[in-house]
């Protein structure tokens, strides 16, 4: 049985109406409130016209600012619309006979909010078959590519793929239905899983009319299966913090600290023993899901064990060869020749890490490859120029998975060789 909520929202008179620029002119980058960059969008999308209906605009604006107040991590979502939450583009060709300083001057000049991606150096440097260029987010990209492949010196026009993945913003018109998707797992090939809010809103009141799909997990627990800690000393732990749910702590089934992804230990004695849950509430609905656990044992003055069960099969996996705890980004490791860095996921890889969380890595299948703290598992591919995604649902021990956003599609990799 799912809660209905409701809400009454106190609509603005001043945020009804979007800004609403003459197109000749060039459209300034003002910062905008987002149910309103929604609206606009979400208006563009349904009418398909090359600028956004006003009244249309408006009403959905009302309706996103409601929503938003109702819960603030929705305001968050992109909508389901590829071009929303980053500068839409379209790419570009040019015709026989005509340079491509000829073709971009052509289109700069008769559509002056154009800006090409790269500079003329780039393209001299870096010749391709085709040019993006960025268009305003208050005009349909289609609509535009449309325009722009009319000219007698472009040899075609098409607005440029964006990659839209698994948490974003569905919007029914003609029901006036709003639902809110988040989905985690291996989105860029559609996503595992997925939880979905659906909303009626009408007379200035938000419904909660229905929620489906899987209750999201709290994340597991990056730590060891068994770790080996100071007594008297401290440990974080730390799940991850999801949108629509509260995640609390206990310690043996008591509550304990506040509401939040992270619990610090500190110090770690006997009065520290025992079993501590992680366990999330749906803020939306009232159901409660369990999360992992972590298990302490002190042992005498001198030091302390900490396991999480469920990571035990996991260990076993991997024998008696010493994998002696969790990379903070990649999981089971082994770090027995530093900088060289044996990942129990990705095999051998070299390791340089930066002071602001990046990190440089050379696969011997890859190449050297970059990512970062709060980007793992997207990496880019330096010697191929590509970004890719690694999929950690689709890879096994042996074989490994990454999805090439520059070739669309997905490559079979073998572990990486080390020293």
């Amino acid at each position: 049985m799912v809660r209905r909520t409701r809400f009454h929202a106190r609509w603005s008179a001043l945020l009804l109406v979007p800004l609403y620029l003459t197109i000749e002119l060039p459209l300034a980058a003002e910062e905008e409130p987002a149910h309103v960059v929604r609206g606009r969008t979400f208006a563009l999308h349904i009418s398909a016209e090359r600028e956004a209906p006003p009244e249309l605009a408006a009403q959905i604006a009302a309706d996103l600012e409601a929503l938003f107040a109702l819960s603030p991590p929705f305001s968050n979502l992109g909508a389901n619309v590829p071009w929303l939450d980053s500068a839409p583009t379209i790419s570009v060709g040019r015709t026989g006979g005509v340079t491509w300083e000829q073709t971009i001057h052509a289109v700069t000049e008769t559509w002056p909010y154009l800006e090409p991606l790269r500079s003329a150096e780039e393209r001299r440097r870096h010749p391709r078959s085709s040019e993006r260029f960025r268009v305003p987010q208050r005009l349909h990209p289609e609509r535009i590519a449309e325009e722009v492949a009319a000219h007698p010196m472009v040899g075609g026009a098409v607005m440029s793929r964006v990659f839209r993945f698994g948490t974003y913003l569905d919007y029914d018109h003609a029901e006036r239905l709003y639902t809110a998707w988040y989905g985690w797992g291996d989105c860029p090939s559609g996503c595992i899983f997925r939880r979905a809010y659906q909303f009626h809103i009408a007379d200035e009141e938000v419904e909660l009319i229905d929620a489906w799909g899987t209750l999201p997990n709290p994340y597991r627990l990056y730590v060891p299966s068994r770790i080996r800690l100071a007594a008297g000393g401290a440990i974080t732990l730390a799940g991850s913090d999801l949108p629509t749910m509260e995640l609390q702590w206990h310690h043996d089934d008591t509550l304990i600290g506040d509401p939040g992804p992270e619990l610090t230990i500190d110090p770690i004695t006997e009065a520290a023993e025992g079993t501590y849950t992680l366990r999330g509430v749906d803020l939306l609905t009232g159901e409660t899901v369990e999360g992992d656990t972590i298990e302490f044992v002190v042992k005498g003055p001198d030091f302390a064990w900490g396991r999480v069960p469920e990571l035990r099969q996991h260990s076993n996996e991997v024998g008696v060869g010493g994998w002696i705890g969790d990379h903070p980004v990649f999981g089971l490791f082994r770090a027995a020749y530093h900088p060289w860095i044996e990942l129990y996921r990705h095999g051998w890889w070299f390791e340089i890490v930066a002071g602001d969380g990046s990190r440089l890595f050379h696969d011997s299948q890859l190449g050297w490859i970059w990512t970062a703290d709060d980007l793992y598992p997207y990496l880019f591919d330096y010697s191929g120029s590509r970004w890719l995604y690694y999929s950690e649902e689709r890879s096994t021990t042996q074989s490994r998975w990454f999805y090439d956003f520059a070739r669309e599609m997905w490559a079979n990799l073998s572990r990486s060789s080390g020293p």
